[in-house]
This record gives C-alpha cells, structure tokens and sequence, in this order.
C-alpha cells in the first residue's frame, strides 16, 4: 500500500504512441488487476513497462499478454496450425521438464499456481499450461493426450 502503479503499453515514439492504465491503489494481499490494451500500431518492438511511484512497495506476480481473440487461453494461429498437422498424440509434459515436476502444480486456476524452480534448466518456471489446458488444447487441435510421469526425483507416489 502507498505504491501507484501504472502498466503501460508503448509501440512507438512519442506521448501519442502509447496506452497507460495506471492503478491508484494496490491492497497488500494477492489480488488480480485485470486490463487490456489495444495497441496504435504494429511494432515489432513493443514494450510494456510495469512501474511504481510514490512509496511503499508491490509484487509482480504474473503478467499475462494474450491476445483477445485467444482460443480458451491459446493463440488462434498455433491451434491452426498445430490441427493442421493432425498429431496422432501429444506428450505433456516433456523432456527434462518433466524430471523435477510435480503434478500437483499443475491443476487449478493458473493465476494461483506457485512458481518453482527447474533444476535442469536452472531457472524459475510458471506453470501456464497445465493438465487442464493441455488436454483443452488436445481438444482444440484433435489429438489425444500422452501424459507423461516424473520417474527422474519422483516416486511412485508423484506417478500415481
């Protein structure tokens, strides 16, 4: 509390290049702020700015980008072209992501599930797409789901 935050939206040069939503009171707990954008032009070097002025302090816990015309939280033009390569199946999650996961980060709402840290690629990592848009997405682009367990940290508790 005390911080004013402003999100702004710049894709050019100049005070009329620019859209600025500015929030004149952030409570102290999580909450979500929502706001939308529609940018003046294309600009391959768009910037979106996150400041805070005044004193106190406040957190940035995710910020989201997606299009209005999102497709149940995808972009239109992947779910096209992921259907037209009629996929006989999608594996989810994969790699050595899926080494150090654990499932239970990856159901409920996404705007509460926990960040946490990918020990193979050694960084933080937000859990977007979890069970529920991965087998919305197999919906969306007609395949079926592979559903992948950890057999790297995990146990056979995580696999269950």
């Amino acid at each position: 509390p005390g911080a004013k935050v402003s999100v702004a939206l710049l894709w050019g040069r100049g005070a009329q290049a620019r859209q600025t939503i500015t929030f004149p009171y952030v409570p102290a707990h999580f909450t979500r702020l929502p706001f939308h954008f529609t940018a003046g032009a294309s600009d391959r070097h768009a910037t979106f700015r996150v400041t805070g002025t005044g004193s106190g302090t406040f957190t940035v816990g995710t910020v989201s980008l997606m299009p209005q015309d999102n497709v149940d939280g995808f972009r239109p033009g992947p779910i096209r072209l992921l259907r037209s390569e009629h996929f006989g199946l999608m594996r989810f999650p994969g790699g050595n992501y899926v080494s150090d996961l654990n499932w239970y980060h990856l159901v409920g709402n996404p705007n509460s599930r926990p960040p946490f840290f990918d020990h193979a690629w050694n960084t933080v990592k937000s859990d977007d797409v979890g069970l529920n848009e991965f087998m919305t997405l197999c919906r969306l682009i007609d395949t079926r789901p592979y559903i992948t367990v950890n057999a790297g940290f995990g146990g056979a508790h995580s696999a269950a």
